[in-house]
């Protein structure tokens, strides 16, 4: 699951390639629309071999998909983007 933010030009652009790209196969778009504030803006996507690094001291780090942290601290603004990761969360 990815999440792309940003213009409605940037973001269609980006998408477009990913969809172009050989690697990427069955996209489903779950949802496209305006938002008020960037849900994810000190994210950033990138390859990293974590067999010899300390994951959590990497920046930007996320335990949310290991976390047994009872998911009820994102409910109180829950986002189209928190609401599909939960779901992925459940199936894991």
């Amino acid at each position: 699951m990815q999440v792309l933010e940003g213009s409605r030009d940037t973001v269609a652009e980006v998408y477009e390639r990913i969809r172009r790209d050989p690697r990427h196969h069955q996209l489903d778009l779950l949802f496209e629309g305006p938002i008020d504030d960037r849900e994810f803006d000190d994210w950033s996507m990138a390859f990293v071999d974590l067999d010899r690094v300390d994951a959590a001291k990497l920046p930007g780090f996320s335990d949310f998909m290991i976390s047994d942290e009872e998911p009820r601290r994102f409910l109180a603004k829950l986002s189209h983007a928190k609401r599909f990761l939960l779901l992925f969360r459940a199936t894991r």
